[in-house]
């Protein structure tokens, strides 16, 4: 049985029920990815559930070699996400989005998961992928910007997702999207790569800031919490005039609202809570859920009004 907070509901029609993964590193520090991401999709028609027993994905142990931990969390996540009555899984970030869809792979050799485990990647959904297919409700607000799309590998050569948030970022009334020189290019992050070889992720993310600096963008997208929290500490380097946002940010500035009593929770507790971010701290967080205990204290999360929020996180 999986514990569940309180369901958020759709805004205006009702088109579908989605449980929602909010992942460790992004809703530690980059919670209002989460929240915008919250936002566009109830205003799209969906009601989210998002159990409290989900764990971390288990990318960052599969990537370091600690394959029975990361088999550990996917039973715990299957477990969580198969007890929802829900039509697709939606994760917002890259890395994990893939791992989520590799459980199969994962969990081949399991008796009891492994059927368990082809059913629950069935229903992942990364959210550009889902919302290309349900965007209900169009931008309207004018975003007037010069903007390029930085790609996360996991999202682009992993899940093969390169159109859709493409597609999102151009149905962006004012929106101009100019494309990277070399778009296939890594930023450095890795997964855990920065922080296990940070000299040569530098170099790696000098080259591709290098190439975000020649678009002339103010505006640089993303739609993974690694490259995120690296393309920050980029633009930070290079002294570039440009500010880094999610995919769904974009979208949630630009879609029609309705009026959302939790929008202003979310935010009071956001500003409240968050820790400034060093260049340094701003890299070294973008690594995985077992490098949390060494960064950041971060206790449960508790659901207000159907929005999980972060109650606190501790200095390193």
């Amino acid at each position: 049985m999986s514990i569940t907070a309180s369901p958020a509901p759709a805004i205006g029609e009702r088109r579908g029920r989605v449980a929602f993964v909010v992942g460790c590193i992004q809703e530690a520090f980059l919670a209002p990815v989460n929240q915008a991401t919250r936002r566009v999709l109830r205003r799209n028609g969906f009601e989210i559930v998002t159990p409290m027993t989900q764990t971390c994905c288990g990318a960052a142990h599969a990537h370091v070699g600690e394959l029975d931990a990361a088999r550990a969390l996917a039973r715990r996540n299957i477990d969580a996400f198969l007890a929802e009555d829900m039509t697709a899984i939606i994760v917002n970030a890259g890395g994990c989005g893939l791992a989520l869809k590799e459980y199969p792979h994962l969990l081949k050799d399991d008796p009891i998961y492994a059927e368990r485990a082809r059913r629950f990647a069935s229903l992942v959904r990364d959210v550009n992928e889902f919302l290309a297919d349900h965007l209900h409700r169009p931008p309207r607000g004018e975003m007037r910007v010069r903007a390029t799309y930085v790609d996360s590998c996991h999202l682009r050569h992993g899940q093969r997702i390169t159109r859709q948030p493409r597609d999102l970022l151009r149905a962006v009334p004012g929106l101009e999207l100019i494309e990277l020189r070399q778009p296939d290019r890594c930023c450095g992050s890795a997964g855990v790569y920065n922080i296990a070889q940070p000299d040569i992720a530098d170099q790696v993310l000098d080259a591709k800031m290098k190439d975000v600096a020649a678009t002339g963008a103010t505006l640089v997208v993303t739609t993974n919490t690694g490259c995120h929290l690296q393309l920050i500490a980029g633009v930070r380097k290079a002294r570039l005039n440009a500010k880094v946002m999610h995919v769904v940010e974009v979208l949630d500035e630009v879609l029609p609202a309705r009026a959302d009593p939790a929008r202003a929770l979310e935010q009071f507790f956001w500003s409240w809570n968050r820790p400034g971010l060093s260049d340094d701290r701003a890299r070294a967080v973008a690594c995985s859920a077992s490098a949390v205990p060494r960064i950041a204290g971060v206790e449960r999360e508790r659901d207000c009004h159907g929005v999980q929020i972060l109650i606190r996180l501790s200095p390193s």
